[in-house]
């Protein structure tokens, strides 16, 4: 019985170690500005692009980390876009549409994966139409920068406004 008890202390040692060392490097990734790129040709849009962020400790220790996607494609009618958001206290899939131009998108919710605008315990979250956040790629240093600015998402201790997303793929 003893044993049992010291070898879950030991694991949960190794846990903290583990969750501590997962912080450090997002919190690395985190603070690494987006690479540069050259401004996007008309309706390029398309592709994915990821952040990831650290935003510390929450006040019993737990790591606050979060991990969004989003993945724009082009359809029939207008280009559509689902957003995976994953890390502290969420794990769902939201269905989007984006507004703009070559320059700037607005990501507007439309519905959870399932099809509703409720999220998993009922709560009507965010309205269909309402923008979640804005992409805009702004010319910094000779180079270009996609900048996020929140407006109904926002994440718990990232700044309003900043280099959040990265383009992963196309």
């Amino acid at each position: 019985m003893r044993d049992r008890v010291r070898r879950r202390t030991v694991d949960m040692g190794w846990f903290r170690h583990l969750a501590v060392l997962l912080i450090l490097g997002l919190t690395a990734l985190h603070a690494v500005p987006a690479r540069a790129v050259s401004l996007q040709a008309p309706g390029s849009w398309d592709g994915t692009y990821q952040f990831d962020g650290a935003a510390g400790h929450t006040a019993g220790g737990s790591p606050i980390i979060y991990h969004y996607t989003l993945s724009i494609r082009r359809s029939a009618s207008a280009p559509c876009c689902e957003l995976k958001l994953e890390g502290y206290q969420q794990n769902e899939s939201l269905r989007c549409a984006i507004s703009g131009d070559r320059q700037s998108i607005d990501v507007a919710f439309t519905t959870y994966a399932n099809g509703s605008v409720l999220n998993i315990y009922g709560t009507a979250i965010y309205r269909p139409g309402e923008p979640l956040f804005r992409l805009a790629w702004q010319k910094h240093g000779g180079r270009a920068e996609l900048r996020t600015t929140w407006l109904a998402l926002h994440p718990d201790g990232i700044p309003d406004d900043g280099v959040f997303f990265r383009q992963a793929g196309r």
